[in-house]
């Protein structure tokens, strides 16, 4: 028995690759979600904030099954994610609150800003990575 029968159904190793990443991160979010809302589940006032979390999960969860199955619209769903998932980080980072509380947090220090873009480049780069190989290997999904 091999182990690339348990692997995606297509003849790109790349794309295979491509897949696996996505996954990994994938599921590592929904787990992440999952630990999230089950810290919260006994505050009565975020309710909402554990069932945004349950959905979040399920729905990430749900877009890694299908993008193993290489269905066209998980595809499409995940480049969505993954293009939020950019905009969440880099704006996350580069913003005046994040610079003000660092300021305050850290002894009146200014944060390293080429430390910070070092740690979310290969983030960017992975992910500009992962677009390129859907787009390309697109006759692959059906």
């Amino acid at each position: 028995m091999h182990l690339s029968k348990f692997l995606p159904n297509t003849k790109s190793h790349y794309l295979r690759i491509t897949i696996l990443t996505i996954v990994f991160v994938f599921v590592s979010l929904a787990i992440f979600q999952m630990y999230t809302a089950f810290r919260r589940i006994e505050d009565p006032g975020s309710i909402y904030l554990v069932m945004f979390n349950f959905v979040l999960s399920g729905c990430l969860v749900c877009v890694s099954i299908y993008l193993w199955k290489l269905k066209l619209w998980a595809k499409k769903a995940a480049k969505v994610i993954i293009g939020l998932l950019v905009i969440v980080i880099v704006a996350g980072v580069f913003n005046p609150f994040f610079a003000m509380d660092y300021y305050h947090l850290h002894d009146q220090a200014s944060p390293n800003w080429l430390l910070l873009f070092a740690y979310i480049a290969p983030c960017v780069m992975a992910a500009a990575v992962c677009f390129w190989a859907l787009d390309k290997y697109h006759e692959h999904f059906h």
